[in-house]
This record gives C-alpha cells, sequence and structure tokens, in this order.
C-alpha cells in the first residue's frame, strides 16, 4: 500500500518510493542487513560530479551534516536524497537492523560483496555498531597494510638509482603541474582551520613560492649521492674470502609530523632517495593538502614503480586511533623499523612509552647561535641572524636565543646586530648579564 494522497494510514507504515518500501518491509521481517542499490557507488559528502567529492564509509545519524545531495538519479523516483531517508528511517523503525548498506548496483556480484565485508559503497549504521565495528576492523587492516608497505620498500630498494632517481624527477613535474589543485585543497584547510594560532596559519599555509621549493628540493636530491647500496667497507680476510659493508635502506618508516603540509613532499622524496616506505600521519589541520599531495606522490611513482606498490609504498593515516593501535600492536615492530615523532618533548616521551618499535626521539629543541669573540659581527654574523630569525619565524628552527661572547663589545651589538633586528620587528628580551653591562 503507498503513502500517496487517498490512503490514511500510520506514519510507519507509509511510504512514498520504492527505497521507503524497502525500509518497511525490513522492518516487518525483522533483517538485520538492508541494502540500496544506486547508480553511484555510495553516499558523497557533496554531488559526486564535483571534483573533491569523496565517498563516505561510514554515515550516522549524526553525521548528516557532512554531505550535500545534488540532483536526482537517472533512474528511480527519489534520488539519493530519498535513499539516505529510507536508510535512517530502516534504522529508526527496527530493533533488528544492523545496518544499512548503500552501493552500486552496476557493480557485479555487489550484494555478496557487502555481505562478505569488502569496503564497498556507504554503511548507515548507529553510533555505537559503527565504532565496534572500525575497533574490530582496524587492528587486521593496518596490520595487513603494513605487510604490503614492507612489500613495497623493498621493491623500491631494489630499484638502481636511475631508476630511483626519475621518481624523483616524476615528482617536481607532478607537484608543478598539479600546483592549483594543491593550492586549492590548502586554502580548504585554511578556511575550515580559521581558529587556529597565527604561527600554526602560517606553516599550514601553501604558495606558489613552497611548491616550486619542493620541487626544486625534489630535484637537488635527484643529483645527490646514491646513499644506498654503497660498499662502505671492504677486506680480504683470506685469500678468497672477501668481506664487504655496504649501505642499504632503512625499511619501514613510521613518521608523525605537524599541520606543516610541505613537510609530507620532504619527507616522502628522501624516503625515496633512501629506499623506503613509510607510514605517514599529518597534523588534522592539513588533511585536504596531505591528501591532495599524497595523491600527487602516487601519480609520479606509478609509472615506474607500478600502481599496486604505489599505493602502498606511502601510507597516510588520517586519525589518533589508527596511530594508537600501530604503536601498541605487538607485531607492529616486525613491519615497522623505526617511529620518528616530529613536535614538542611530550609527545616523544609518550610514543616512546607507547611501543616497542625503535623511536627517533630527541629532547627539547634548541635554536640558539652562539657569537664567539672572533665572529665579524660588523659584515659576516648580522645577516646570518636576521635571516635565521626573520625569513621564516613560524618554522620550528628559527632563532630563539643570541648567545654573546663577554669580551664583544656592548655598543657595537647594539649597533650591528639587536638594532636591525628591532628594526625587522622583532621583539627582544635582553637577560641579566646583558643588562647590567649595558647599564654600566
Amino acid at each position: 500500500v503507498s503513502g500517496n494522497l487517498g490512503y490514511e494510514l500510520p506514519d510507519e507504515a507509509s511510504f512514498s518510493d520504492n527505497d521507503g518500501l524497502a525500509a518497511l518491509v525490513a522492518h516487518l521481517i525483522g533483517a538485520q542487513v538492508l541494502v540500496l542499490l544506486s547508480d553511484v557507488d555510495g553516499l558523497y559528502d557533496r554531488p559526486p560530479d564535483e571534483p573533491e567529492a569523496k565517498i563516505l564509509d561510514w554515515v550516522t545519524p549524526n553525521d548528516r551534516k557532512h554531505f550535500l545531495f545534488g540532483q536526482k538519479s537517472t533512474s528511480g523516483r527519489g534520488g539519493m536524497q530519498a535513499k539516505v531517508a529510507a536508510a535512517f528511517r530502516a534504522l529508526e523503525l527496527a530493533n533488528t537492523i544492523q545496518c544499512v548498506a548503500l552501493a552500486n548496483g552496476a557493480r557485479q556480484g555487489v550484494v555478496l560483496d557487502l555481505l562478505q565485508g569488502k569496503p564497498i559503497g556507504t554503511i548507515f549504521t548507529s553510533d555505537q555498531m559503527k565504532s565496534t565495528h572500525i575497533q574490530q576492523n582496524t587492528e587486521l587492516d593496518l596490520l595487513a597494510q603494513l605487510k604490503r608497505t614492507r612489500i613495497a620498500a623493498r621493491n623500491l630498494e631494489a630499484l638502481n638509482s636511475t631508476q630511483r632517481t626519475n621518481i624523483l624527477k616524476s615528482i617536481a613535474t607532478s607537484l608543478e603541474q598539479n600546483q592549483n589543485n594543491i593550492l586549492k585543497a590548502n586554502e580548504e584547510d585554511i578556511q575550515q582551520n580559521t581558529e587556529i594560532d597565527i604561527t600554526l596559519k602560517q606553516r599550514l599555509k601553501l604558495s606558489s613560492a613552497k611548491i616550486t621549493t619542493l620541487a626544486q628540493g625534489a630535484l637537488a636530491l635527484a643529483q645527490a649521492v646514491d646513499p644506498i647500496h654503497q660498499v662502505v667497507e671492504k677486506r680480504e680476510l683470506a685469500s678468497g674470502l672477501i668481506l664487504e659493508r655496504r649501505s642499504c635502506a632503512l625499511g619501514v618508516i613510521f613518521i608523525i609530523f605537524e599541520a606543516r603540509p610541505e613537510a609530507l613532499i620532504q619527507i616522502a622524496t628522501l624516503a625515496i632517495k633512501a629506499g623506503c616506505g613509510l607510514i605517514l600521519k599529518g597534523g588534522k589541520e592539513a588533511h585536504f593538502s596531505n591528501t591532495i599531495l599524497h595523491q600527487t606522490l602516487i601519480q609520479a611513482i606509478t609509472p615506474i614503480l607500478g600502481s599496486k606498490d604505489a599505493q602502498d609504498l606511502f601510507v597516510l593515516l588520517h586519525n589518533r586511533q589508527a596511530v594508537a593501535t600501530l604503536l601498541a600492536h605487538p607485531d607492529a615492530n616486525e613491519y615497522i623499523d623505526l617511529v620518528v615523532p616530529r613536535g614538542s618533548n611530550q609527545l616523544v616521551k609518550y610514543i616512546q612509552q607507547a611501543t616497542k618499535i625503535p623511536v627517533l626521539g630527541h629532547a627539547d629543541g634548541i635554536c640558539h647561535i652562539f657569537l664567539d669573540i672572533d665572529a665579524d659581527i660588523m659584515h659576516k654574523v648580522q645577516p646570518i641572524i636576521i635571516d635565521a630569525k626573520t625569513d621564516y619565524p613560524a618554522a620550528c628552527n628559527a632563532c630563539e636565543t643570541i648567545l654573546i661572547h663577554k669580551d664583544h663589545s656592548i655598543q657595537n651589538i647594539i649597533h650591528f646586530i639587536l638594532q636591525p633586528l628591532k628594526d625587522a620587528g622583532v621583539q627582544l628580551f635582553p637577560g641579566p648579564y646583558f643588562l647590567k653591562q649595558y647599564n654600566q
């Protein structure tokens, strides 16, 4: 019975399209799973024909604000909006329904694939069910990915120097060609993080000049000496018995870095040169920038390494739960050789305590410049200090402290160092000994 005009039905029994009918039938027969088929691959966060559209893997009632509806389906009556409404209604009507799956009906074997748990389409479910499923499956998925990344890293190391050099050149070209898309994605990050500190915003911001610098950096690495497959030491232990020590790749490195998108390219190009695979987790503020840069890397690597290895060589994580799962997994150290946390001392200590994988840690950073008595402050020192503080003050390695040999002339220091810094807009905080000497 349709819920069209002329019928008097209780709300729970009415429907106006086939999707609504499917939800009602699922409720009446006590189904556990409802499958809705469409002419697209799932529910997108915006109209599918828009270039930045992404499929939503999981949707709960609280996620409705994260997607926009476009035109109606080319077939059927209600379009995507009707399917979403039917999915939520099915969850509301029936306590037995654990999830509603929305997928492309043109895909061969789609129903069987869904029931076997293959990651296709969009799954509508409750917040509790979503959390339980992700917790149970994330660990297995990540471990499988680590195995694939290990294989891809070995295949990269097996390439000769010329092939890895060509990958770096290809990355430089891809960065230049995709510059507009990269800047567009970065602008979306900026727009979504308007409340962050100005220093963090400066690190987050990309520009044409930064992208050009990244491309130039990749080309410079391409020209550098190959760090692997080099004979470091060689000796003859006995007649016909030669012992060699050769440089080799580290393997797979897990790097956690701040919301500074260019860091992803810098890390990745170094890894290409060194023959390493990467697990990457960037700051959440740079989500869109990191995603497009990661895609740019895959595009550049694929022609030489192949599509499968290109996808697995550099893995980009998007949530902290995945990081925690990897660090705590008892078998992770079989596939990850080193963890490099870039950040605060607190972050480093947390990582060291949370995993048995070797961690390249550090203490609190010190960004000091020391002016020895023999330093030429009038000619050579001044441009170095001005550049170290003012060229990119938002960077974590910008100069913070100037230590001055006690025998330097206070007047020369003021005239050649401090006054130019002040003129450049730098705020100065003199120490007690300097103030004492100045007052005398």
